[in-house]
């Protein structure tokens, strides 16, 4: 966790807060916490005793780096009016807060431990207190092989997981991945075809029974990653708020390129 509350009442942010200034507490069970300030890894606070808290749970470093970077840079940036870290909100707590273009925006870095149920409830109490979503992926897809590529360097084969697909579905066919910064890759997902061969069945005699194959068929986890050749999109220039399937979205205003 990047939050903790200090001295009982003051919210304290990982990277600002020396260790002298505790007790810290964790802001999801208000257990003791400890804070982490080693040379490896992103100074972050956890809980001084396992249990069964989840706050925090299943955050990486490249969570950490990610939302410090996209805080720290909504902080400076105009179109931003304010900005808060892991806002307690009614039901939900997203991991930035922020006023942007007056737009109440909550941004979530996925977690690998969260489900697709998990996003749609959540989106659905930010849809009830008029903020709008927007879930991305901290890192972008692994090529199934490297040197695979498809129309452009900007597509290529993977196997997207539950979550990348619920995403997909929920922002219209599109998906964002953190690019540094305020910027973020966008892509969408094709399905991916495979030929079936033809051959023919024989009979006992050997004369031909039917002949089978020859068609396409879907393949039901590999896609092609189809993006934005060499663009990313700015998260306060180039998106705006949107209303889909009940829900309220956080969306990028490019064009669907891929029809």
């Amino acid at each position: 966790m990047l939050v903790a509350i200090k001295n009982d009442s003051e919210k304290g942010l990982a990277w600002e807060t020396e260790r002298d200034e505790g007790p810290f507490t964790c802001p999801g069970c208000n257990r003791e916490a400890v804070i982490k300030k080693g040379r490896k890894k992103s100074h972050h606070f956890a809980h001084k005793q396992k249990h069964d808290c989840t706050y925090g749970l299943g955050e990486s470093d490249v969570h950490y780096k990610c939302k410090r970077e996209i805080y720290e840079a909504l902080l400076q940036h105009p179109s931003c009016t304010f900005c808060e870290m892991e806002k307690p909100l009614e039901g939900v707590r997203p991991d930035i807060y922020g006023v942007i273009r007056d737009t109440k925006v909550a941004i979530e870095v996925q977690k690998t431990i969260i489900t697709p149920e998990d996003v749609r409830r959540r989106s659905r109490i930010y849809a009830q207190l008029d903020v709008h979503v927007f879930w991305f992926m901290p890192e972008r897809p692994k090529p199934i092989k490297a040197e695979e590529r498809v129309n452009s360097p900007h597509s290529f084969l993977c196997r997207p997981n539950s979550l990348e697909q619920a995403f997909n579905s929920m922002y219209g066919s599109r998906i964002y991945y953190w690019a540094g910064g305020l910027e973020f890759f966008v892509y969408h997902f094709k399905d991916v075809e495979r030929l079936i061969p033809e051959y023919d069945l024989f009979d006992e005699e050997g004369e031909t029974q039917c002949t089978v194959g020859g068609y396409y068929e879907k393949y039901k986890q590999i896609k092609y990653a189809d993006g934005i050749p060499g663009e990313t999109r700015h998260l306060t220039q180039d998106f705006a708020p949107a209303q889909k399937n009940r829900l309220s979205i956080w969306q990028a205003t490019c064009e669907d390129w891929w029809r």
